[in-house]
């Protein structure tokens, strides 16, 4: 997976190019598709809920986190 590559991890370049060569808008769609789907329920309470409800039919917890990123 390459979550498990550092340079994919932790590399603010890849992000860079990416923006570059795909453009911001086609960029944040693949991202929400692939890594940031996949780690993030939602933007929104809106976004959460059917995932929050999907997750309890199976009994799992879901525990919603508030996190910022920055560009500093």
């Amino acid at each position: 997976a390459l979550s498990g590559i550092e340079t994919f991890v932790s590399s603010t370049q890849l992000a860079e190019w990416g923006q570059r060569f795909l453009g911001p808008r086609l960029f944040k769609t693949a991202l929400k598709l692939t890594a940031f789907g996949h780690f993030v329920g939602g933007e929104t309470a809106d976004e959460i809920q059917p995932v929050i409800e999907r997750l309890q039919k199976y009994g799992v917890q879901p525990i919603l986190d508030y996190s910022v990123e920055s560009d500093e």
